[in-house]
């Protein structure tokens, strides 16, 4: 409708890896749902609202059930000014690949799946005239539990090690011009 858009579904697959590179053969399998939407609405103190929810869940053979929301906005404030002001929420889940889990002479079977949290908020400009302007500007942060990182060991051989917490964070910038579609020109910082 044209207040509510959805879409769900599920998937699943199943990973074998055998290799003279692996220690033995090892299998992973995986089955996930999802959903997603958009409530698109409109009110006093706003021209255009867009509310995003979304869910992930998945069970893997090797680490168990995971569920990841997220919450997605996008606000237009004034119909007559271009400017649109958006975030979102959410958590994500990564489970450990068989290199990182049993690479042999350098995987680490005790290695444990990362978790992050991430949020993001931004600021975008759109100006459509015979040259189409649109500017962004956005903040992210993304905080890692467990985040799998590859350091070389005492012995010179590199191994994944899962790191208690990092932090990823950033601005970014980004400018495109359009002239009726015959010419594009953008920068990003």
């Amino acid at each position: 409708s044209k207040t509510f858009e959805a879409a769900f579904g599920a998937d699943a697959e199943g990973d074998r890896g055998a290799s003279s590179e692996m220690l033995g053969i090892k299998d992973r399998t995986r089955a996930g749902v999802f959903a997603s939407g958009v409530v698109n609405l409109a009110g006093p103190f706003a021209s255009e609202l867009h509310i995003s929810p979304s869910a992930r869940a998945d069970w893997y053979s090797d680490f168990g059930a995971t569920f990841n929301p997220k919450l997605g906005i996008n606000i237009r404030p004034v119909e007559s000014i271009p400017i649109n002001i958006r975030g979102s929420v959410g958590t994500s889940f990564r489970a450990p690949t068989f290199n990182e889990l049993y690479y042999a002479g350098a995987g680490n079977p005790n290695i444990k799946p990362e978790k992050s949290i991430s949020y993001d908020a931004g600021l975008v400009l759109g100006i459509r005239s015979p040259i189409a302007i649109e500017a962004d500007a956005d903040f992210y942060s993304i905080r890692i539990t467990d985040g799998i990182v590859w350091e070389p060991a005492a012995d010179g051989i590199w191994r994944p090690q899962n790191y208690q917490k990092i932090l990823s964070q950033g601005i970014e910038f980004s400018l495109q011009t359009n002239y009726n579609g015959l010419a594009v020109l953008s920068a990003n910082y």
